[in-house]
């Protein structure tokens, strides 16, 4: 099985994290696995860099019927997609050794266009321009 790994936080984002209790094993260097989830929106915006926004949490797309990760930090968003739209556009990159599963630079401006009413127009506008 294919694992996706979120690495949009900065170590610096961690710190709230590691200090709620000392006998938990922080993740490595902001790394998060989640099996099943592709990273959408503007977390995948930022893995591009064709955006000027910095999420305030992680963006995850799951297919319908699957049930969400309970994580205390980093904050997730989840957004469901059904059949061919969750499957189609999905890329892997490698950080630091491990597959990032991140939909394309196109499939995220369009996705962004459709949810412009949750992250407005602007948003998507600049990632397309």
């Amino acid at each position: 099985m294919k694992y996706s790994c979120i690495i949009v936080f900065r170590e610096n984002d961690l710190r709230p994290w590691l200090n709620q209790a000392e006998q938990r094993t922080p993740p490595p260097k902001g790394q998060l696995i989640i099996p099943g989830d592709v990273v959408c929106l503007l977390s995948a915006l930022t893995i591009h860099d064709i955006t000027s926004q910095i999420p305030h949490e992680v963006h995850i797309a799951l297919n319908r019927g699957t049930e969400p990760p309970r994580l205390e930090y980093p904050p997730i968003r989840v957004f469901w997609f059904t059949g061919e739209a969750f499957k189609a556009g999905i890329e892997t990159h490698e950080f630091d050794r491990i597959e990032l599963r991140v939909y394309g630079a196109a499939k995220t401006v369009v996705d962004c266009f459709k949810y412009r009413n949750k992250f407005g127009l602007d948003v998507a506008i600049e990632a397309l321009i």
